[in-house]
């Protein structure tokens, strides 16, 4: 469901901006995910004469809170919350982005973040679970480490300027693909490595 697909095209398709930069954050509005340090990144990157818009792709019970934090910070006119959208959508959403932000406090295994680079986008992250899996800092994004504005601006412009992420991205989701999976579950319980022997030997074309 998800994959790379050409950013002016995907703005065309939601309605959104040509121009500037777009960040995408996506997953539900509430505490654990950071928005905040989102917001104030955002307010600090547009203090820098940046033409930087803020997305959230996604809901939840602090959408009021956000468009007030965002109101007090003078950024509300460079934020959107599109609300739940199906996967289709959120696909078009982070094609449609120049970088992806993760803000959270904590995450488990981030299934987000492994859309973001199976549609080959830079990200810049907390430090997460699964994060160090998943960004190779100076390549594909930054993961900072500490919960500062300035800090996670610096980290947004520097993603901003990678001329590989794209590959980068890529390459680390082929990692955690469905065939890759299969394989690495076979390894780990015995009783699915002749149904994944059998798979590969039909994508071979073998009988």
């Amino acid at each position: 469901l998800f994959y790379p697909e050409e950013k002016f095209h995907a703005r065309r398709t939601l309605g959104w901006t040509s121009e500037g930069t777009i960040l995408v954050a996506l997953g539900r509005l509430c505490w654990v995910k950071g928005w905040e340090l989102l917001l104030q990144a955002l307010a600090e990157l547009r203090s820098r004469g940046s033409s930087a818009m803020l997305a959230f792709v996604g809901d939840g019970e602090d959408r009021r809170n956000v468009y007030e934090m965002a109101a007090s910070l003078g950024v509300a006119d460079h934020i959107q919350i599109t609300g739940f959208v199906p996967h289709d959508t959120v696909r078009t959403c982070i094609n449609a982005a120049d970088l992806c932000v993760v803000g959270s406090y904590q995450e488990g295994w981030s299934v987000a973040m492994l859309e973001e680079l199976a549609c080959g986008k830079p990200i810049v992250s907390t430090p997460v679970s699964g994060a160090s899996r998943l960004v190779q800092p100076g390549k594909n994004g930054f993961i900072v480490q500490e919960r500062h504005p300035v800090a996670y601006a610096d980290a947004i412009e520097a993603a901003l300027t990678l001329t590989a992420a794209d590959a980068v991205s890529l390459e680390i989701a082929q990692h955690f693909s469905a065939g890759t999976l299969a394989h690495d579950l076979a390894t780990l319980w015995r009783p699915l490595a002749s149904h994944a022997a059998r798979r590969s030997a039909v994508l071979a074309g073998k009988p």
